[in-house]
């Protein structure tokens, strides 16, 4: 098809055996349970290429709010780094 693998927001794994997809959904889940990544996990079966035949993808969109989060938990590791940097220059003192 006319559909890339990759895409923006999103993470593709690409496979060859259905034991190495039910390894993955294993991690997709821990991901899942950590709030890393969304629950739509889409399966592909990738076109065939020179030499390379019957890969199979899966694709997972990535938790955009990660990244809000992510700063919030910056700035309570700057607070928490300038509080303890305090803490040891008073030792010093």
């Amino acid at each position: 098809s006319d559909e890339r693998l990759s895409a923006p927001g999103k993470i593709a794994i690409v496979y060859s055996q259905e034991s190495e997809a039910e390894d993955y959904r294993q991690y997709i889940n821990f991901l899942k349970t950590k709030n890393y990544i969304t629950s739509e996990v889409e399966s592909f079966e990738l076109a065939d290429m020179q030499g390379i035949h019957g890969l199979k993808a899966l694709r997972i969109t990535v938790n955009s709010n990660l990244i809000s989060d992510k700063n919030n938990d910056d700035r309570k590791n700057d607070k928490i780094l300038k509080t303890t940097s305090e803490y040891f220059e008073s030792l010093k003192n």
